[in-house]
């Protein structure tokens, strides 16, 4: 974003590429959003964009260009940009009343957002201090990835898929970008997993537990499938990291992590005074998270069981893997129209396919004897998520006009593809294809000639889902935990099929078609000091 030491027509543009005067080391505090979406939402990759106002307005193409506070996520290389140091600041606000749900049981829409934890912030802290005209240390802190809902209407099927879901990683980046020449830039960060929080909570389908019952006692013969099939869910299953920190202004508590940790490295070469390109690769991030599994029963099937000596609430710790998958992206940044137009195209590649617990079943264990337990029988010692993604290619594309000056007009066309098949949803998420579309200005306040001082960016997102219709029986998860098996000498608890697994005696199937659609839209604004 801010001042380059390769001047050219490309990148030498007015109020973003002015040169700044030295002065010492500071600090940048950047607060990024997540989405602790209420009632009905779609479940989203936070940082599927990027984590500036900059950025996001050019549509995420941004690794050629990556030229603010972000470049320790966008590009470390970008790091060589900066001349000296920046305290910046970025707040955005999204509205999520407008996605939908539709089923057998109705209509769920979103009935508010932005409204208490409906919308959260997590800190990102950044600086960057030039050593010499080539070399560039920094350090980085925030949260690069972030899935977040919570679905709180539990009236539709999508209440035994997730009601109440996150994953959050925060990260500590120190970063370094060496420049070898005024041609080519090298950059790495290191990412520390300084804090995770992972939370699910769904609710068990009618006649779990009769289920439950009698696989435990070796029974085909049906005895128990009937016994608390009664018109209203068996309960609720909740599993959550370990709350020992909280960051301010977020409404989650975290799991101190510092024992995990990936890179990225990245480059930039400019090509010509009108051309650059930029390359910029994050490694897959190992991540174990630990908590607390609760199973809530309902009054009436807790009744049902007590005879059994199953207790209505039951907590025992649980361990999983869960990997944060890597991405490659690239692309190049082009003065159609020096000193005026630039364009910028990247593609992006996620192997979410390879990442453990996102791109293969994720294998929750459970401690001591599990739950459900039965007198001489045992429980479930382990449950079992089918995430069962696949890897995209994201296309993203901006426009960065210079409109006087000192102000820039920017705007960005992003496609990116579900990576879940249309015919799944998961434990976590409703995915679709998503069209974006941006629009943002960014105006720089600095007085004359002055080096000192305060440059805005603002901008506008909209993200739109095309439709997707899920058939009863298609889904390999959506459905609730329902089913048991024995791979060995324990019990395993999955999520079952999207298809009802037992007649209803009121006559309202659980499960069922879906479909889901809609959009969201976003609005942000970057306030950057220049030292």
């Amino acid at each position: 974003m801010f001042s380059m030491k390769i001047h050219s027509c490309l990148f030498n543009q007015g109020p973003l590429s002015k040169r700044i005067s030295t002065s010492a080391k500071i600090w940048m505090m950047v607060f990024s959003t997540m989405y602790c979406i209420h009632d009905e939402a779609r479940a989203d990759w936070a940082q599927s964009l990027g984590m500036s106002e900059r950025s996001i307005a050019l549509g995420g193409a941004f690794t050629a260009i990556a030229d603010d506070y972000s470049v320790f996520y966008t590009n470390p290389a970008g790091a060589t940009n900066f001349d000296e140091s920046v305290l910046g600041m970025n707040l955005r606000f999204i509205d999520l009343t407008h996605p939908n749900i539709i089923d057998e049981t109705g209509d769920h829409n979103v009935d508010r957002s932005n409204t208490k934890s409906d919308f959260a912030i997590v800190p990102t802290i950044a600086g960057y201090y030039p050593v010499n005209d080539r070399f560039v240390i920094g350090l980085g802190f925030g949260s690069p990835f972030a899935i977040t809902a919570n679905p709180e209407n539990e009236s539709g099927f999508h209440r035994y898929n997730a009601t109440d879901l996150s994953i959050i990683t925060v990260d500590l980046a120190p970063t370094i970008a060496f420049k070898i020449n005024n041609k080519l830039s090298l950059g790495a960060a290191l990412n520390i997993v300084a804090f995770k929080q992972f939370r699910i909570e769904t609710l068990i389908g009618d006649g779990f537990l009769g289920q439950a019952g009698d696989f435990a006692l070796n029974s085909n013969m049906g005895g128990f499938d009937g016994l608390t099939i009664n018109g209203e869910d068996d309960g609720i299953v909740e599993l959550e990291t370990d709350d020992s920190f909280f960051l301010p202004g977020t409404p989650f508590k975290f799991d101190p992590g510092w024992e995990e940790f990936s890179y990225t490295l990245g480059v930039q070469y400019k090509v010509n005074e009108r051309f650059r390109i930029g390359l910029a690769y994050r490694g897959e991030t190992p991540t174990t998270f630990e908590g607390k599994t609760r199973l809530r029963l309902s009054s009436i099937d807790a009744a049902i069981v007590s005879g059994l000596g199953i207790p209505g609430e039951q907590i025992v710790n649980y361990e999983m893997d869960l990997h944060i998958p890597r991405h490659l992206q690239g692309g190049f940044a082009f003065a159609v129209i020096p000193d005026k137009l630039i364009w910028s195209l990247d593609a992006q590649w996620t192997n979410w396919g390879n990442a453990d617990g996102l791109g293969s079943p994720i294998n929750v264990k459970l401690d001591g004897g599990g739950l459900v337990q039965l007198p001489l029988v045992g429980g479930i010692k382990n449950i079992v998520i089918d995430f069962n993604t696949h890897d995209t290619v994201t296309l993203r594309t901006g426009l960065q006009y210079q409109i006087n000056p000192k102000t820039q007009f920017l705007a960005g066309y992003v496609y990116d593809p579900s990576f879940i098949d249309n015919d799944t949803a998961n434990a976590i998420l409703y995915s679709s294809d998503r069209h974006i579309g941006t629009l943002g200005l960014t105006h720089d306040f600095r007085p004359g000639q002055k080096n000192s001082g305060f440059v805005v960016s603002a901008g506008l997102q909209g993200i739109f889902y095309e439709e997707r219709n899920i058939q009863a029986g298609e889904s390999s998860v959506l459905g609730g935990l329902s089913q048991y098996n024995s791979p060995s000498t324990y019990s395993t608890l999955t999520f079952a099929s999207n298809i009802d697994q037992f007649p209803r005696t009121n006559g309202i199937p659980i499960t069922g078609a879906m479909e889901f659609g809609g959009f969201i839209w976003g609005a942000g604004i970057s306030l950057s000091y220049v030292y």
